[in-house]
């Protein structure tokens, strides 16, 4: 594939259903929301260090927060 095939590849996969009606920021704030659940889900296991722990919940909450403001910066 030579570069512009791959231009007008990238330009139609931009243009596709899917991505014409995700709100910029949503994956991340979902994305988020996930991660911090499966910290919560895990802060009663033993086998995992608390150090872990937090950090499952850390990472998820830091998504949500960037997600968030994606979602506010970017309104329509």
């Amino acid at each position: 594939m030579n570069a512009k095939a791959i231009k007008e590849s990238c330009q139609t996969f931009e243009r596709s259903v899917f991505m014409v009606n995700v709100r910029e920021g949503l994956i991340p704030a979902v994305l988020g929301t996930a991660v911090t659940t499966t910290g919560v889900a895990i802060r009663n296991n033993k086998n995992i260090t608390p150090l872990i722990k937090g950090s499952i919940i850390g990472f998820g909450v830091a998504h949500v927060v960037l997600g968030a403001i994606d979602l506010v910066e970017h309104r329509r």
